[in-house]
C-alpha cells in the first residue's frame, strides 16, 4: 500500500495539469494579441482561490446538504444510489461550485469564455483533489490495496477531468455574463450553466454506477468517452476564443 504522503502527492496531479493548462491558454493569448480574454485567469490569485474555494464548496454542500431518498425509492436499493450518485450528489456538488464561480466572477468581472472555462477547471480541480484524498484515505484504512490503486486510476486521471469538464462547462456559459440584457436571459443563463455541468457530472457517475451494478465493462468503457470529449471540447473551445478577433469598428472621419 503506497504512503499516504504518496497518495495526497498523486491527488494534485490534475491541480498541476491545470495550472500547466492556465499557463499555456496565457501564453497563446499574449501572442494572439487577445489578452482581453484571460483578464481573470491570469490573476494567480483569482485561479488559486478557485481551487481552494471550488473544492471547499463542493465538499460543503456535498456533505452539509443531504438530500434525503424520497419515499417511493425507500425500498429499492439500486433507486437509492441512483439517487445519491446520479442525481443529489452532482446536484448538490455542481451547485456549491457554480456558486463559487458567481462569486468570482462578480470579484473578478469575468467577460470571456476563456477566462469562465479556466477559472471553472480549477474549481473542478480543486475539489477533485479534496475527494481523491478522502478516498485514499479510506482504502488506506481499510487496508485495501486494490482499492487503493483502482481509486489512483479511476479518480486522478478521469474523474478529475470530469470535475474539471463539468464546471468548467459551467465556466463558459457563465462567461457571457455582459450579456445580461435582462432578468430573463440571466435566468436563462444561470439555468444553462448548471443544467451543463450537472449533466456532464451525472452521466459519468450514471455509467460508472451501471457498470459496478451490472459487472459489465460496456457501461464503463462509454463512461471513459465523457473524459475524451471533454478534452477536444476544451481545445476546440479555447482556440475558438484565442483565435477569434472582435468585429472591427468603423469611424466616419470628418475631412
Amino acid at each position: 500500500m503506497p504512503s499516504l504522503t504518496f497518495s495526497f502527492l498523486l491527488a494534485i496531479v490534475p491541480v498541476l495539469a491545470a495550472f500547466g493548462l492556465r499557463s499555456a491558454v496565457i501564453r497563446h493569448a499574449s501572442d494572439r494579441g487577445r489578452t482581453e480574454q484571460t483578464v481573470a485567469s491570469s490573476k494567480g490569485g483569482m485561479f488559486g482561490a478557485s481551487l481552494v474555494l471550488g473544492g471547499i464548496g463542493g465538499v460543503v454542500f456535498a456533505v452539509a446538504l443531504q438530500l434525503p431518498v424520497p419515499s417511493s425509492l425507500a425500498g429499492n436499493p439500486w433507486a437509492q444510489m441512483y439517487w445519491d450518485f446520479v442525481l443529489a450528489g452532482p446536484a448538490l456538488e455542481e451547485l456549491g461550485k457554480g456558486l463559487v464561480l458567481m462569486f468570482l466572477f462578480g470579484a473578478g468581472r469575468v467577460f470571456s469564455r476563456a477566462d469562465g472555462l479556466i477559472l471553472g477547471i480549477g474549481a473542478g480541480v480543486g475539489f477533485a483533489a479534496l475527494e481523491t484524498m478522502t478516498a485514499f484515505i479510506i482504502s488506506g484504512n481499510a487496508g485495501d490495496a486494490e482499492g487503493w490503486w483502482t481509486a489512483a486510476v479511476i479518480r486522478v486521471f478521469f474523474g478529475a477531468t470530469v470535475h474539471a469538464g463539468a464546471t468548467g462547462a459551467m465556466g463558459m456559459v457563465l462567461g457571457h455574463l455582459q450579456g445580461w440584457r435582462t432578468p430573463t436571459h440571466g435566468l436563462l443563463t444561470l439555468t444553462g450553466a448548471y443544467a451543463a455541468g450537472w449533466s456532464v457530472h451525472a452521466s459519468w457517475n450514471g455509467l460508472m454506477l451501471l457498470g459496478e451494478l451490472t459487472e459489465s465493462v460496456g457501461p464503463r468503457a462509454a463512461a471513459l468517452l465523457i473524459p475524451a470529449g471533454i478534452v477536444l471540447v476544451v481545445i476546440r473551445s479555447l482556440h475558438h476564443d484565442l483565435e477569434r478577433r472582435p468585429p472591427a469598428s468603423h469611424t466616419n472621419e470628418v475631412t
